[in-house]
């Protein structure tokens, strides 16, 4: 099973992905930090077998989509397909500021799919800043600011 998180919001698809990593540990599971090189491994040595404790075990891995790319088919590839059809393997990929559109070759074969956009009032606070435009820039500011993380704000006004 494969879940992919992505969106070009990311710090709420960030805060997402710690919020799975803590349910899976509340429900016991074993929770591994794994790089997308060793998928391979991973389907070697793993198989869905429960750990020494009891525990079933889930893969968190980051940015498989920069190993799969292109349309020929890979030894990478057929590795992701195998675990995709693994019941008993659950593998979270966390896809940094990608867009659905970024991801399609990976979004066919995923299991579970979500993608986090930013909001609307985001673009409404980006189209208020020019010169000029002092109080509906700083009323929107205040508007998105309650739901958006400071961080994310001022990296787009950054940009």
């Amino acid at each position: 099973m494969l879940t992919v998180i992505a969106g070009e919001d990311a710090v709420t698809s960030r805060a997402k992905l710690q919020e799975l990593k803590q349910n899976y540990q509340k429900k016991g599971y074993s929770v591994i930090q794994t790089a997308p090189e060793n998928l391979s491994d991973v389907l070697k040595n793993s198989s869905g077998v429960i750990d020494l404790f009891g525990n079933e075990t889930v893969y968190f891995v980051e940015n498989i989509s920069s190993k799969y790319k292109g349309r020929t088919k890979t030894p990478f590839k057929e590795i992701v397909q195998s675990l995709v059809n693994e019941i008993n393997i659950h593998i979270i990929d966390w896809e940094n500021g990608k867009s659905a559109y970024e991801l399609s070759g990976l979004k066919r074969i995923a299991t579970h799919f979500e993608e986090y956009k930013p909001g609307k009032n985001v673009f409404q606070l980006l189209d208020f800043c020019y010169p000029g435009n002092l109080k509906s820039f700083v009323d929107t500011l205040r508007i998105v600011a309650q739901y958006q993380e400071i961080t994310f704000i001022y990296a787009l006004l950054w940009k």
